[in-house]
């Protein structure tokens, strides 16, 4: 597509440049009908006109001989860009000349800078020739309409009259005003603005540069028309009459289609040339001769099937290439989520509100949920009444006897105690149990009150 987009960009008549008039800008652009333009201002687009063949539409042209200009001549003012001849400096119509040639043929720039290009010759035969060219004498015939003549038609004498009369009669439907307008690429230069100009250049340029933008254009417009669009060989776009598609499970081909086929199947892309080397004997032509073998025909005509029907791509380049590589046969490995993660974080989320049930269930004066356990493992130990040690904390509680709000939960440690194995402790643990109510006073006095009731 890249290369199209080259293709397109490298003549002016592929492409056209819109113009759009900001929203800002009060006034448009200014178009002529006739002949085409486009430019910035009304008098610029008028003076357009003027110098077209749009004047002679409106006016008949008509040459007269005229008298030889009467003086004595020793210089004439000759244009320095045209080399035209404008007359003496002295003579009555030199400043009309002037204005005339530079508003038809250099209105681009300052009147005084075109003076200044100006020169004088002193040649006989320059003053000569200015004479005859001042005995032919112009007239124009103003003309309405092609259908009937005017009974008494104006006619003019110089070339401001005329342009005058075309001003007011036809200035507003020869020129238009336009907010948006589109021209060929390979519009002239005197038909827009100089400004205009410069901006389709640098457009032109910039699309020149950046090819992406242009490729997506005119892959959508080729799309529209039938064609199609496929990416290969790095991801770059190609277009092509048929998509390339896989070669079905099962089809079979002939003989010298099956060997293009195993050819192409190694992936790397073959030269037509390579194929043509191959499949068909060596042919030497006579010198001069240029034609191919029948048999290396025979194998371009294969080819070129097999690329119609999308079974292979031939890019400009003489690359051939599979239409898809690889087995397009083979399922598709589908790809899955990691399912059993999920699943195994949801388990402990599912489970967490029968442990937070378990410890709301306890004895709701302890507030650390997680010190419930600890106790149970303490309460497997029946018989730490008998021994002397645990007395002293006893006694610490009757003089600090428990509130009776504490007395409801003491049936629950009861039946613990039951249930459990009978009394056999093991000296080992029986210490620990010692430790924890000594380095946690503050909650073992509940529990060992508990245990005498």
């Amino acid at each position: 597509m890249f290369d199209a987009s080259r293709l397109v960009l490298s003549g002016g008549d592929r492409y056209r440049a819109k113009f759009a008039c900001a929203a800002e800008r009060t006034a448009g652009f200014f178009g002529v009908t006739e002949g085409g333009g486009l430019y910035l201002s009304r008098e610029e687009a008028l003076a357009h006109a003027l110098t077209a063949e749009i004047v002679e539409k409106f006016y008949r042209v008509e040459e007269y001989e005229k008298e030889e200009p009467k003086g004595i001549f020793t210089s004439i003012a000759v244009c320095g860009f045209s080399g035209a001849l404008i007359g003496p400096p002295n003579h009555h119509s030199y400043q009309n000349n002037v204005r005339k040639l530079h508003r038809e043929r250099f209105a681009n720039m300052t009147v005084e800078d075109y003076k200044r290009r100006i020169k004088v010759e002193a040649d006989p035969e320059v003053v000569e020739k200015w004479k005859e060219q001042e005995k032919k004498g112009m007239r124009w015939t103003y003309r309405p309409s092609e259908e009937g003549e005017d009974p008494k038609p104006l006619v003019f004498e110089n070339r401001v009259d005329v342009e005058a009369h075309f001003r007011r009669t036809h200035g507003d439907d020869v020129v238009r005003e336009m907010r948006e307008v589109a021209v060929g690429g390979d519009v002239a230069r005197d038909r827009l603005s100089p400004g205009l100009g410069i901006l389709m250049r640098q457009a032109v340029e910039r699309a020149q540069k950046h090819l992406f933008e242009m490729s997506q254009k005119l892959a959508a417009g080729l799309e529209r028309r039938g064609l199609k669009t496929f990416k290969r060989r790095s991801g770059k776009f190609y277009i092509s009459r048929v998509r390339p598609r896989a070669i079905p499970e099962g089809l079979i081909f002939a003989d010298r289609l099956a060997q293009i086929v195993n050819m192409l199947k190694g992936g790397a892309g073959i030269k037509t040339k390579q194929i043509l080397d191959t499949l068909a004997p060596v042919y030497q032509p006579e010198e001069g001769e240029t034609k191919l073998s029948d048999e290396q025909v025979s194998v371009l005509k294969d080819l070129h099937w097999l690329a119609n029907e999308g079974y292979v791509i031939e890019y400009s380049d003489g690359m051939v290439f599979l239409g898809v590589q690889g087995d397009s046969n083979k399922p598709k490995e589908k790809k899955t989520k990691p399912a059993p993660a999920t699943t195994e974080d949801s388990a402990p989320e599912t489970a967490a509100p029968e442990v937070a049930t378990s410890t709301v269930e306890s004895p709701p004066v302890e507030p650390p949920a997680s010190e419930a356990p600890k106790a149970e493992v303490a309460t497997p130990e029946p018989a730490p009444s008998p021994s002397p040690e645990p007395e002293p904390p006893v006694s610490s509680t009757e003089e600090a006897p428990p509130p009776p709000d504490d007395e409801p939960p003491a049936p629950e440690p009861g039946p613990a105690t039951v249930e459990e194995p009978p009394p056999a402790p093991e000296p080992e643990v029986a210490a620990p149990a010692k430790r924890e109510t000594t380095e946690a006073p503050s909650p073992t006095p509940d529990s060992e009150e508990e245990k005498p009731a």
